[in-house]
């Protein structure tokens, strides 16, 4: 099996046992010291005891099901571009946009799962359902302070702090500049003092490098999850998903997720 397959094969055992609603295969999945960040930007959920919790109150009574429109493969990493679409009773259906990223070890143990997209979002759309998303709303705050706690439970509302409009207004004008290809000073200009500028987990890669990789590339989906901001790329044949990490008005982050 190619080693592409391979990882993605890895990668697709997480949504069939969310399906299954197996979590003890679900579990297994990862390494003993993994974290899952779900939404990035609230506190992330290390080791099998609370990544479990994090499953019992999130994933166990719900139907969730995985729309992946690309998976990107860039080193030890899989960057899904997906939306996931969540079935919490009959009538009260979530559909989130989101990139999902899988870290994996030489074990082809997930390390870590972070799962960029935008909390209030999803709120609203659970308050549009007006009267229909009373208990269902009751039921989730239940299961949150049962299985998270109240350390838990504040830790997961901080995904609801975020870069917001204005990460996203900067983010536009800066994958502007690097897909054009030129006036790269302009996005250099962005940048904090010694940023850190990667491809995957590989730092040290320039922003011209990165740039040359996406000169072309139209910018799509855009989302803002905690200090990040994440955007699908795409020149029609090849993908990518970018991501700028933020600190106060200033990019401090920049990782390239792009086909090996």
């Amino acid at each position: 099996m190619a080693r592409r397959d391979e990882l993605i094969a890895v990668v697709e055992q997480s949504p069939a046992a969310v399906g299954r609603h197996d979590k003890a295969a679900w579990l297994a999945l990862f390494a003993d010291n993994a974290q899952v960040n779900d939404p990035v930007g609230s506190k992330p959920n290390v080791g099998c005891e609370v990544i479990g919790r994090f499953y019992d109150t999130f994933i166990a009574p719900n139907t969730i099901v995985f729309h992946v429109e690309h998976d990107i493969v860039c080193g030890d990493s899989v960057m899904r571009d997906l939306s996931l679409e969540t079935r919490m009773s009959g009538k009260v259906s979530l559909h989130v946009p989101m990139h999902l990223r899988y870290d994996l070890d030489e074990n082809r143990k997930i390390t870590g799962l972070y799962a960029y997209w935008e909390l209030p979002g999803m709120v609203g759309q659970l308050l549009k359902r007006g009267p229909l998303a009373l208990p269902v709303s009751a039921k989730l705050t239940a299961k949150l302070v049962k299985n998270q706690r109240l350390d838990g439970s504040i830790g997961f509302a901080k995904g609801f702090s975020r870069v917001g409009v204005a990460g996203k207004e900067l983010a536009a004008v800066f994958l502007d500049t690097i897909t054009s290809g030129t006036n790269l000073g302009v996005a250099e200009a962005m940048l904090g003092d010694r940023p850190i500028v990667q491809i995957g987990q590989h730092q040290g890669t320039s922003l011209t490098a990165i740039s040359n990789r996406v000169t072309g590339f139209r910018v799509g989906k855009t989302l803002a999850a905690g200090d990040f901001v994440t955007a699908s790329l795409s020149n029609g044949t090849n993908h990518a998903v970018i991501v700028l990490q933020f600190k106060k008005n200033e990019i401090v982050g920049v990782c390239l997720y792009i086909e090996d």
